[in-house]
């Protein structure tokens, strides 16, 4: 796993590291910086031809353990518009203040590796970066790094309730992914039905260890009594997505999305990411909370912290003391060991005629308490039931 990422001159940042675990949540008012940190990751998974240089780099060094400069390649840059994301020009990435025209991505692993990566803006307005500089030592054997593997990736803006949702054999079975904006969910659901679930992430109260049981035991924790029925309909190369509800005896007719609202729609990608990863990913989903009751957070907030204990690494931006609150009980209740799980609370504060943007990191004991609370961290709730007092 990775276990730190240090940027220079990127965006906000002029210097800022950030420690990694199994699950790190990512919190702060709008503005700070939480984004900042996942889109370095997906800039790098993004720019293809970056990522099979490294490979190929890593290929030649891994029957060696030591040290060693991988040469630049001009040619190899960092697409700031592609796939994941839409960053603008390099105008847009370098750090206002920055005393060179250079940004940096620094990644360290658990065992010790690392990789320090240099970008160039030749030219304020392209939207490439082209890379200048790489110092690279690597201990893994027989993988490449994992900037240039698996990383599902759930975004803020993800597809609503639809009639029919997309199909595709390429991203559904060759990339395995529910695609960022789970337009691919559905399908995904239906053709992985059988897939089996990591123990660790499965829930008791289902009646087998499937994707498919799974996934209804988790979405039915989210809104409870809710039963989902896919369909490939192959006519119209679509999948059909629809919802009843039960309780006790009873069962409600079945529902299209549309009309059940958007709540459904946005967990469901993170649920099926978070169930079908296999151990080694590195899962980055932003606002998990959103269109959800607050039970259904905290259900997410205990899913995330099993994946983290099962191998699969979590990165998870938040505005939500519910899923902060689902974490911290998996930690209580020993879903989790405390040291694998990292808050970040990032802030902002002016210095002169300069904002300058830090993290402030609480840490959480065995029994799910944080050893401090800043001011501003999830203490809205306490503001305003002292001013109603």
């Amino acid at each position: 796993m990775l276990r730190a990422l240090e940027l220079t001159n990127f965006k906000c940042f002029a210097k800022q590291r950030v420690e990694l675990g199994a699950l790190t949540l990512l919190t702060g008012l709008n503005g700070m910086g939480k984004s900042t940190v996942l889109q370095s990751l997906l800039l790098l998974r993004q720019s293809d031809v970056l990522t099979q240089h490294l490979v190929d780099e890593f290929r030649d060094i891994l029957p060696d353990s030591g040290p060693r400069m991988v040469p630049t390649d001009p040619a190899v840059s960092l697409i700031l518009n592609g796939r994941y994301l839409s960053c603008g020009t390099a105008r847009d990435l370098l750090y206002e203040g920055a005393e060179e025209d250079r940004i940096g991505i620094r990644l360290e692993w658990e065992d010790g590796s690392h990789a320090d990566l240099g970008f160039a803006m030749n030219d304020h307005d392209r939207d490439a970066m082209p890379l200048v500089h790489t110092d690279i030592e690597t201990h893994m054997r027989g993988v490449g790094p994992p900037v240039t593997g698996d990383i599902p990736y759930v975004a803020a803006e993800r597809i609503g309730p639809r009639m029919g949702y997309a199909v595709s054999a390429y991203h559904v079975d060759d990339l395995a992914e529910v695609g960022h904006d789970g337009a691919y969910a559905v399908a995904f659901l239906e053709s992985h039905a059988g897939q089996e679930v990591s123990p660790a992430l499965c829930r008791e109260d289902a009646p087998a260890t499937t994707l498919a049981a799974q996934v209804a035991a988790w979405m039915a924790a989210i809104s409870p009594g809710i039963r989902l029925h896919t369909q490939h309909v192959p006519e119209v190369n679509a999948a059909a997505l629809h919802v009843s509800f039960s309780s006790g005896r009873a069962t409600s007719r079945r529902f299209r999305p549309n009309g059940v609202g958007f709540g459904i729609s946005y967990a469901l990608p993170i649920v099926i990411t978070l169930l079908a990863a296999r151990p080694g990913a590195l899962v980055l989903i932003e606002n998990p909370e959103a269109h959800l009751h607050p039970q259904g957070q905290m259900a997410l907030g205990e899913l995330m912290a099993r994946a983290g204990k099962a191998g699969i690494q979590v990165i998870a931006e938040t505005h939500s003391d519910h899923v902060v609150n689902g974490v911290r009980l998996a930690v209580k209740e020993r879903k989790i060991p405390a040291d694998q799980v990292k808050f970040h609370y990032f802030t902002r504060r002016d210095q002169g005629e300069r904002l300058v943007h830090q993290v402030e990191s609480p840490r959480i004991d065995p029994d799910g308490r944080l050893d401090r609370w800043p001011d501003g961290f999830f203490d809205q709730w306490d503001l305003a039931l002292e001013r109603l007092l």
